[in-house]
């Protein structure tokens, strides 16, 4: 089966896939999309969020969504996906036997989300408090938590926080299962051997400030594989919002 998408851009230009993180949509990529004008660029909603709320049933299955996916994109495609929508990512590129994917880029996401001994990564308390606090009557304040916490700085009102505060009031509410399933994603899913073995250029992107996942996870990266990345100073979960200008000087010398 083949996914909604939200199409922009340049139709003859190369094909970008946009793939967003948990409790967000396509929303929160329209600013990257924005960016990349000169590109055909197909933002693209997992099973269960904005244009595709109506699969509900095949956003509970990891494997499916990830064959949807596929399915959905065209051809020499380069692919940008942020936080938890990267290992969607990772694993299409696994499964790419078609070689649809040019390149992947990965913004404030990870192989492997939650930190272990041998792993830098997510602190367990975060995915914790989200999997523990989360009901269907607290999907909007777990998901204003989430978003607090990707921002610069948790002790004042960043602009980082009121632009992702604005397009979070813009996008419809993500139905609880969808919700509780992504925490399971992003709790369970392992990554790394596909990581290690992928054939596709890679770039990882993270922010300085990040507390969700570590900018110094790239060290945890870099040990299963050789590729490109770059840390913004100046940013936490969200760096196309909070250095766009850097972000789209970075991601398009590593694209062109």
């Amino acid at each position: 089966m083949q996914l909604n998408i939200l199409k922009t851009g340049n139709a003859k230009g190369r094909p970008l896939i946009l793939i967003h993180g948990w409790g967000a949509d396509t929303t929160f990529m329209l600013p990257v999309a924005r960016m990349f004008e000169d590109h055909d660029v197909w933002a693209i909603d997992l099973p269960g969020y904005g244009y595709n709320s109506e699969f509900k049933e095949l956003a509970l299955n990891f494997d499916e969504s990830v064959d949807a996916i596929l399915e959905t994109i065209p051809d020499n495609c380069d692919v940008i996906a942020w936080s938890l929508g990267s290992l969607y990512a990772i694993r299409a590129c696994e499964k790419d036997i078609s070689k649809k994917i040019r390149s992947l880029t990965l913004v404030c996401g990870t192989p492997r989300f939650p930190a272990d001994l041998n792993w830098i990564g997510m602190s367990s308390d975060i995915v914790k408090r989200c999997r523990t606090q989360l009901t269907p009557q607290r999907c909007s304040r777990i998901l204003n938590f989430f978003i607090r916490m990707q921002s610069v700085n948790l002790t004042q009102i960043c602009p980082d926080y009121i632009m992702m505060q604005q397009l979070f009031n813009t996008m419809p509410l993500v139905d609880f299962d969808v919700l509780y399933n992504g925490l399971n994603v992003m709790s369970f899913v392992d990554e790394r051997e596909a990581f290690k073995n992928l054939k596709v250029k890679t770039l990882i992107l993270f922010g300085k400030a990040d507390r969700l996942v570590p900018y110094t996870t790239y060290q945890s990266i870099l040990s299963l594989r050789t590729c490109d990345h770059h840390i913004f100073n100046e940013s936490a979960h969200v760096p196309f919002l909070t250095q766009p200008y850097e972000f789209e000087l970075v991601v398009r010398n590593f694209i062109k």
